[in-house]
């Protein structure tokens, strides 16, 4: 009987040891699992007078000033455009059909319904 007491008091004191560490182990799975990972900003500050250096470079630049790069960054950032989830939806056919010295004749009304602008095929 006296075993069983110490068994069940180092089960609890270990229970309570291993309390914090899964709390602390959830809460850090639920932080990754909310955010996604940031990609990094890479700008780089070239003063006016060292500008030669690296437009000599066979590379394409392209120089402007802090508030048009701000600009740029502002309009790049916008929300992307919502779209339908189809173009074009299918609303009804009519087709009728005769049949004419051994030949077969049919004709066809189909009604669609646009719901983005443009040509569709």
């Amino acid at each position: 009987m006296r075993e069983r007491t110490c068994n069940r008091r180092m089960m609890h004191k270990m229970s309570l040891a291993l309390l914090p560490t899964s709390l602390l182990l959830l809460a850090a799975y639920q932080a990754a699992a909310g955010e996604a990972p940031v990609a990094p900003i890479r700008e780089i500050f070239v003063p006016f007078e060292s500008l030669d250096v690296l437009l000599q470079s066979g590379a394409e630049r392209v120089f402007m000033t802090r508030e048009q790069y701000e600009d740029l960054v502002k309009k790049a950032a916008r929300a992307p455009e919502e779209h339908a989830p189809r173009e074009s939806l299918l609303v009804s056919a009519n087709y009728a059909g005769e049949i004419r010295d051994g030949r077969a004749q049919l004709t066809g009304t189909l009604s669609v319904e646009l719901f983005e602008q443009g040509l569709h095929a």
